[in-house]
C-alpha cells in the first residue's frame, strides 16, 4: 500500500478547508459545454460531477464575467442576476460530494467594455516582445475601472449562487498579467514602473471584490510568477510581488508558469514530472498563504514527494483529472496501478486553447463531449464480442464492452498488446505507462479473454459465431511509389512496427534481412522500449546521414530522436509545412529543436527517386537536387485498411470498424471510436 500522507492531509485556505491537497485548476471546456448565451449544458454538469465524485478537494471552473461575443468561446455566464439560478445548480452538483467550487473569471486576452463593441486583445501598453505579435489595445484608467467593476459584479453573483470563492486570472499573458510584467508594461502613470505600481490593477481588483463580498469571502489569484518571455518577470520579481498580493487579501497563489507566448516547453511530455515545483519551492521562502504547484503532474507519487519536500502546499492540475476523473479516490485507496494517467499529448489544450473548440478528445479518456452526457450502462443482454487488434481503439472497445457486461475476446496477432503504442514507447516512456495500465485492466477484467499471436480470419469468425465483431487492426502504411523505393538503403516506419510485432519485414539486402530476422526473433520474446531507444545510437538500421520522407508527426518524432544520436538529418514533405499535423502545444518547440539541431527541412517538395547515394527531390519552382543519405526513412503515415471488414461484412450480424483501419487519425479519435462502438452493442 502506498503512503500518500501529505496528499490527503487537509489544509485551510481562508475561511474554508480543503479535504485533501489535490485541486482541479480552471479548465474552459468551451464548445457545447455552454451555449453562446452562457447557459451551462448537461455536458458541463456531468463533467464537473464526475470529477467531484472522484474525490478532488476543489474544482475551479471558468466563467464569463462580461458578455462574450457569441462567436467566441462559450463559458457559463456570471455577469447578470438572471445567471444565478444555473450557477446555483452547478454549485449544488459539486457540493453533493463535499467538493468546493470556485469560479475563475476568465479572460485569456480578449475583453470588451460593453456589448456594443467587439472583443479586442487588451494590455498595459503597446510593447511587443516577439516578432509577429501585434500591439494590444492599451487600457486607460477608466478601462481598468470598468474591468474591475465587471469582476466585482461577477464575484457577487457567484457568491449568491453558492460558489465557495472566486479566482482572478492574472497570468499567461492576459490583461492583468500584461500589467504585472515588465516586458509588457512601460506605462508612466500609477499603473506602471515599480512593482507596487505594476501590481496596482490586481490589488485594486482584489480589494474591490473583498469590499463587495465581505472580507471573509476568499479571493484567490492565479498568476505567472515567471513569464518566460524576453525581458519578462523572473523569480526575483515574483518574490516582491507575493507580499503585495498577500497584503491586498489574496487567500492563495496559484502558480501558472509562463505565458502562452512562451518559447520554451511548459506542459508537453518533454518536461519532466513535477519539474516546475522548483518555482513554488523558492517562493515558499516569502509566502505566507498556500502556494499551488501546477503543470506536468500525472503521478501521485511525485505529487506526494513535492509536498513532502515542502516545495508546495497544494497540487493543482486539470489534465490529470481530464484523463481520469477518479484519480483522487484511486490514489487515496492505494490503487495507483488503476489510475489512467495523462500521457501529455496535449490534445485537450490544443483543441480548447489552440483551436478554440470544445473539449471532446483525450488519448486515454473517451468520455468527453457527447459521450459524457450518456451514462455507460449495462447492456440489456450480454453478448459474445470478438475484437480484432489491441491498439488504442481495440483496447478502448474491449474494456468498454466488458464494463457493459459483454463476453469479450480480444485477438492480437503480435506477441504483445498495444499496437502503435509499442513503437511510440520507444520515443517516450509515457506510452509504455499507458500500455502497462491497459495490461493491468485486462488482467483484472474477468470477462475479457486475451489471445496473443492470433489473427482473426473469416474462418475463425464463422467457427466462433459472435454476436458482434469490432475490427481495430490499424491502417496500411502509405507507400512511396518512386524508383528505388525498395532499395537496400530504405526503411519504413512500418518495418519497425512489424519488427516489434515479432514479424520479419520483407527487406532486400543480406545485412538487412539478417538483422531484421534476428531482431524479430529477439523482440518476439524480449521487449524493452528503453533498450530499443538506446539501440538507436547503433549504425544500423540508421546510418550517419538520414533522409526522412514524410514530415508529419511520425517523421518529426523520429528526427527528434535521431538528433540525440548525432545523425545528419533532412526531412522532406509534400504538404505545405513540416509538422503539419503536430499539435499547437508541441509544434513550435518541435520545429525549433529541429532547427537548432541543424536538420534540413524542405516543404512542399516531391521525392522523385531514391538512389544508392540518397534522395532526388523536386521543389515547387521545378528545380531538382539530390540529398546525400546513407539511409532513407519513409514515414508517410497510414491509409484505410478495410480488407478484413470486407471479408466479414456478410458473416456477422453486427460489425464495427474503428481506429486507423477505418479513418487514420490520432490516438484520441481511435480511443473514442472504440468506446462508441462498444457502447452501441
Amino acid at each position: 500500500m502506498y503512503q500518500l500522507t501529505h496528499l490527503f492531509t487537509p489544509i485551510k485556505v481562508g475561511r474554508f478547508t480543503l479535504k485533501n491537497r489535490l485541486i482541479m485548476t480552471s479548465t474552459a471546456p468551451s464548445g457545447d459545454y455552454a451555449t453562446a448565451s452562457g447557459k451551462p449544458s448537461q455536458w458541463l454538469f456531468n463533467y464537473l460531477e464526475e470529477r467531484a465524485k472522484g474525490g478532488v478537494a476543489l474544482i475551479c471552473t471558468s466563467v464569463s464575467f462580461y458578455p462574450r461575443d457569441p462567436e467566441s468561446e462559450h463559458y457559463p455566464a456570471a455577469y447578470l442576476e438572471e445567471h444565478i439560478a444555473d450557477l446555483q445548480k452547478l454549485a449544488e452538483v459539486v457540493h453533493r460530494y463535499d467538493t468546493l467550487l470556485v469560479g475563475q473569471m476568465i479572460t485569456i486576452g480578449q475583453w470588451r467594455r460593453n456589448i456594443a463593441e467587439p472583443e479586442h486583445k487588451w494590455g498595459a501598453s503597446e510593447m511587443v516582445f516577439h516578432k509577429g505579435l501585434s500591439p494590444r489595445q492599451v487600457m486607460s484608467e477608466k478601462d481598468i475601472q470598468i474591468f474591475i467593476s465587471q469582476q466585482v459584479k461577477s464575484a457577487t453573483i457567484l457568491q449568491k449562487a453558492g460558489f465557495d470563492a472566486v479566482e482572478i486570472l492574472a497570468g499567461i499573458g492576459n490583461p492583468i498579467s500584461h500589467f504585472l510584467s515588465k516586458a509588457s508594461n512601460n506605462r508612466t502613470d500609477k499603473y506602471g514602473g515599480s512593482i507596487e505600481n505594476r501590481c496596482r490593477f490586481l490589488v485594486e481588483d482584489i480589494q474591490a471584490i473583498k469590499k463587495a463580498c465581505g472580507d471573509d469571502f476568499p479571493v484567490l489569484v492565479r498568476f505567472s510568477p515567471v513569464d518566460y518571455i524576453p525581458g519578462g518577470n523572473d523569480l526575483s520579481d515574483a518574490r516582491e510581488i507575493i507580499p503585495v498580493l498577500e497584503k491586498a487579501g489574496a487567500s492563495w497563489l496559484n502558480c501558472q508558469v509562463g505565458w502562452h507566448e512562451t518559447s520554451i516547453p511548459l506542459i508537453t511530455k518533454d518536461v519532466s514530472e513535477g519539474y516546475w515545483s522548483f518555482i513554488t519551492a523558492e517562493l515558499k521562502k516569502v509566502a505566507t498563504v498556500p502556494l499551488i504547484s501546477a503543470y506536468r503532474y500525472t503521478d501521485p507519487l511525485i505529487m506526494e514527494k513535492t509536498l513532502a519536500e515542502g516545495k508546495a502546499d497544494i497540487i493543482g492540475g486539470a489534465r490529470y483529472l481530464i484523463a481520469d476523473p477518479e484519480f483522487v479516490s484511486k490514489a487515496r485507496e492505494g490503487r495507483i496501478e488503476d489510475i489512467r494517467r495523462c500521457i501529455c499529448c496535449c490534445r485537450c489544450l490544443d483543441d480548447v486553447v489552440g483551436r478554440s473548440i470544445g473539449l471532446e478528445y483525450c488519448s486515454v479518456n473517451p468520455r468527453l463531449g457527447p459521450e459524457i452526457a450518456i451514462p455507460l450502462e449495462p447492456a440489456p443482454k450480454p453478448k459474445k464480442v470478438m475484437i480484432a487488434g489491441s491498439g488504442p481503439a481495440g483496447l478502448s472497445a474491449a474494456l468498454t464492452a466488458a464494463k457493459r457486461g459483454h463476453d469479450v475476446t480480444l485477438y492480437e496477432r503480435s506477441p504483445r498488446i498495444g499496437g502503435c503504442l509499442t513503437m511510440s514507447a520507444v520515443f517516450s516512456p509515457l506510452y509504455q505507462q499507458l500500455t502497462d495500465y491497459y495490461q493491468n485492466q485486462l488482467r483484472k477484467t474477468p470477462n475479457i479473454k486475451l489471445l496473443l499471436n492470433t489473427t482473426i480470419t473469416s474462418e475463425l469468425v464463422k467457427k466462433e459465431k459472435p454476436d458482434a465483431v469490432i475490427i481495430a487492426v490499424g491502417g496500411l502504411p502509405i507507400e512511396l511509389n518512386v524508383p528505388g523505393a525498395d532499395g537496400d538503403n530504405v526503411v519504413r516506419s512500418h518495418d519497425f512496427f512489424e519488427l516489434l510485432s515479432g514479424t520479419i519485414p520483407k527487406k532486400s539486402g543480406f545485412i538487412n534481412r539478417a538483422m531484421f530476422t534476428a531482431g524479430a526473433i529477439f523482440l518476439k520474446f524480449f521487449y524493452s522500449p528503453g533498450l530499443l531507444n538506446k539501440m538507436m545510437a547503433f549504425p544500423w538500421p540508421f546510418g550517419s546521414r538520414v533522409a526522412i520522407v514524410g514530415g508529419g508527426l511520425p517523421g518529426c518524432d523520429l528526427a527528434l530522436e535521431l538528433t540525440k544520436h548525432n545523425r545528419k538529418l533532412a526531412i522532406f514533405e509534400e504538404k505545405r509545412k513540416i509538422g503539419f499535423d503536430v499539435g499547437p502545444s508541441d509544434r513550435f518547440h518541435t520545429l525549433n529543436k529541429l532547427k537548432k539541431a541543424g536538420v534540413q527541412m524542405e516543404a512542399p517538395v516531391k521525392v522523385l527517386a531514391i538512389t544508392d547515394k540518397g534522395v532526388k527531390v523536386g521543389r515547387a519552382d521545378r528545380t531538382e537536387f539530390t540529398c546525400e543519405a546513407d539511409t532513407v526513412a519513409v514515414t508517410m503515415g497510414f491509409e484505410k485498411n478495410m480488407k478484413l471488414a470486407d471479408e466479414l461484412q456478410d458473416i456477422v450480424p453486427v460489425l464495427f470498424v474503428v481506429g486507423d483501419c477505418a479513418d487514420p487519425k490520432r490516438m484520441p479519435e481511435a480511443t473514442k471510436q472504440g468506446y462508441r462502438a462498444a457502447q452501441l452493442i
